[in-house]
């Protein structure tokens, strides 16, 4: 929806250029689909994914899916690490504070995790 595309960069001056004329600039964004209008592009690159076809990285001329697959077991891990802490966490806390319910450990507790909860999310991930 900005204005400009990837190859609108190589144009410019502050970037190096590209040795490239208009013309093949042009000849480029037809063969890519970026001198369609934004749904269309949408559509087909929807269309595309759905089909596991997430396409290739300009920069780097490497398929899209190769990189997302080189990078998901790293990332299941983070997650199930996460997880299992903060379920080990938050079990270890509720038993604890369920033996002590009214007490101000529990009003204090109770509190943080009601306002952390009302937060909206990118405050949480802006460290508040």
């Amino acid at each position: 929806m900005i204005p400009g595309d990837f190859l609108s960069r190589l144009e410019q001056p502050i970037w190096g250029g590209s040795g490239l004329t208009r013309e093949q600039l042009a000849d480029i964004r037809e063969v890519l689909g970026l001198d369609l209008p934004w749904h269309e592009q949408y559509f087909n690159w929807l269309r595309r994914a759905l089909q596991g076809d997430l396409g290739v990285d300009l920069e780097g001329r490497t398929p899209v899916m190769f990189l997302v697959r080189q990078r998901l077991f790293n990332t299941i891990l983070l997650n199930a690490i996460s997880f299992a802490v903060t379920a080990a966490i938050s079990l270890a806390l509720g038993v604890w504070l369920s033996s002590k319910s009214g007490s101000r450990a529990d009003l204090a507790l109770t509190f943080v995790a009601l306002f952390l909860y009302s937060l909206p999310p990118f405050a949480v991930l802006l460290g508040l």
